[in-house]
């Protein structure tokens, strides 16, 4: 009885590592982009690029290359933010059974970041949102 339950467990426990590693391959991150894109673009009030998506299961994370965020046309057409990169910390259950993306955090590196305020003392990042 007690080598039937090993058995069984191992083989439950040996699926669910396969799917583990296999599940960056079956879910492309980038589908997600545009959506991503969009949303915060919405959100912000100003156009958001991002580049590459890469998922990290074990991580439970999106991480996103090359962030950009337009400034207020009013101050300048050069990005207001850049960044390297984006972490996107995620829910892989949602993710995984009904490809909704519930987001827990948000990690800029490097950022670079252009203030700006105008002779009347409006700052640029005053319009955001």
């Amino acid at each position: 009885m007690k080598k039937k339950f090993w058995l069984i467990a191992g083989v439950i426990i040996g699926v669910v590592l396969v799917a583990i590693i296999a599940l960056p391959f079956v879910i492309d991150a980038d589908q997600f982009r545009p959506a991503i894109q969009n949303e915060m673009t919405a959100i912000l009030g100003r156009e958001m690029t991002i580049g590459h998506l890469d998922l990290s299961v074990l991580r439970g994370n999106l991480k996103a290359a090359d962030i950009s965020i337009s400034d207020d046309a009013s101050f300048s057409s050069a990005p207001f933010v850049r960044a390297q990169s984006l972490e996107v910390g995620i829910d892989l259950i949602p993710l995984i059974f009904s490809r909704a993306l519930h987001i827990r955090s948000i990690s800029l590196q490097k950022p670079q970041v252009a203030l700006l305020r105008s002779t009347s003392g409006q700052w640029n990042f005053s319009s955001i949102g």
